[in-house]
């Protein structure tokens, strides 16, 4: 499994970077190390290459991104509320202002995290 090993590596090198909230003058190296990854993956995966899934791809806009904003927002915070949206989503039946509906719930389900208190104890935040 020398090739999984070694795209698996290139990948902690990307997280790692990103871990030192790098700056604009950092894009190339970013760019660098997210090319080496995904070549290692290339090699490693070759049947599952084929077919990127779109976060591969948003990858390489990355260093992009860091250089025109000179910094790069962490995506995890909101990755938690799927689950949050699937309930409101899959519970709802109003049929008219659907989107609206979800949205409202979601709203309130978020005042109510931010009323309790403990939101803010541990975890990730939104800067």
């Amino acid at each position: 499994m020398k090739n999984e090993v070694r795209s698996l590596v290139a990948l902690c090198n990307v997280l790692k970077f990103l871990e030192g909230q790098p700056t604009g003058a950092d894009a190339t190296k970013l760019d660098t190390l997210i090319v080496s990854h995904l070549k290692l993956y290339k090699v490693a995966y070759p049947s599952e290459s084929e077919n990127w899934v779109p976060k591969f791809h948003m990858a390489l806009h990355l260093p992009a991104l860091l250089k025109k904003h000179d910094c790069l927002y962490a995506a995890f915070t909101l990755e938690r509320k799927h689950k949050t949206l699937k309930k409101f989503a899959t519970t709802s039946t109003i049929d008219t202002g659907f989107e609206k509906s979800v949205l409202l719930d979601l709203l309130q389900d978020q005042i109510g995290h931010l009323e309790d208190g403990s939101t803010f104890q541990e975890g990730t935040f939104l800067i």
